[in-house]
């Protein structure tokens, strides 16, 4: 799917003139690299959020607060739990695909020192690796669903097999 629009009305868009009913397609591999906005694309953006990930206006994305807040929860513990993480390249061999949409990395190989924690069993284990969890109290199934009774002589439509009329015989011609 392209995400297009037709312009409703006379504009100018980054020095390119625009006019009512022109296409305008949206190019999302070119999302932070506004020069006006980002002069130095070797500058870290954080804390930028002067981009449309969730949208906006009418359409913005009710979820966006608890996405944040898990994304950065789950890159604080990462942080947290491997503090000497660091790329096992140099940044400059980092490979990147893209077409004119999107564009992510190939890999992102990283390095890090295991640590060792004693588990509550006193046997030691890697952080989040191999330690037991609680048992789930698992509810019971439900019991199995009974069909209702039908009359004697009606089917249910099931195989292909219709149901005969209500009343009369079953060429048609009797009455309900």
């Amino acid at each position: 799917m392209v995400p297009t629009r037709w312009a409703v009305g006379d504009t100018v868009l980054g020095g390119k003139e625009i006019r009512a009913g022109d296409m305008v397609m949206l190019g999302l591999a070119a999302g932070n690299v506004d020069p006006a906005m980002r002069p130095d694309l070797d500058a870290p953006v954080h804390g930028n959020r002067s981009h449309l990930s969730f949208g906006a206006g009418a359409h913005e994305c009710p979820g966006q607060d608890i996405g944040r807040a898990i994304a950065d929860t789950g890159i604080d513990l990462l942080l947290s739990r491997l503090p000497d993480m660091m790329l096992t390249i140099d940044a400059s061999e980092l490979q990147v695909v893209g077409n004119w949409m999107s564009r992510r990395l190939i890999s992102l190989p990283v390095g890090f020192t295991p640590h060792r924690r004693a588990d509550h069993t006193g046997e030691t284990a890697l952080p989040g690796v191999g330690a037991a969890l609680p048992p789930i109290a698992m509810p019971e199934p439900p019991a199995p669903r009974q069909e209702p009774r039908r009359p004697a002589g009606r089917r249910s439509g099931a195989a292909g097999v219709a149901a005969p009329p209500l009343g009369g015989d079953h060429r048609g011609g009797g009455t309900a």
